[in-house]
């Protein structure tokens, strides 16, 4: 017969002793890891959730989160990656004015020399195809 042994009461969750010994930065990942018996993934996990809540530094130290700015008339000026000479992600179009306008197409009456009737479309897409045909002459 097995006996289910009751679970301690004052003991802290392995996040919690993870974060205690990350604030406190002595130790490296993998040796939180070891010392608290999880995997190194795991503390990576905890780490990067404590830097997205601002708890610790590391990189946001050296550069401050960037927030929105507040004037919503404000444009945001285009910034490169600054990764290994990488170019920027998206690089937006230039809309720029057309000198005269582009000639409208005026489609004439269809020609047909010989006189062959179409049959009509067979299936939905064929059907969508002839009425924008229909409607563009």
């Amino acid at each position: 017969m097995t006996t289910m042994r009751k679970r301690k009461a004052n003991s802290k969750s392995k996040a919690a002793k993870i974060r205690k010994l990350i604030i406190q930065g002595e130790l490296t990942s993998t040796e939180i890891a070891n010392k608290v018996k999880v995997s190194a993934n795991y503390v990576y996990i905890i780490k990067g959730q404590m830097k997205q809540k601002g708890l610790i530094g590391g990189s946001q130290e050296e550069m401050p989160r960037v927030h929105p700015p507040t004037d919503p008339t404000a444009i945001p000026v285009p910034t490169s990656s600054g990764k290994r000479g990488r170019p920027p992600k998206r690089i937006e179009p230039k809309l720029e004015g057309l000198a005269e306008p582009l000639p409208a197409y005026i489609p004439t009456k269809p020609h047909n020399p010989f006189g062959i009737e179409a049959t009509p479309p067979v299936g939905l897409w064929n059907t969508f195809v002839a009425k924008l045909r229909r409607w563009l002459a």
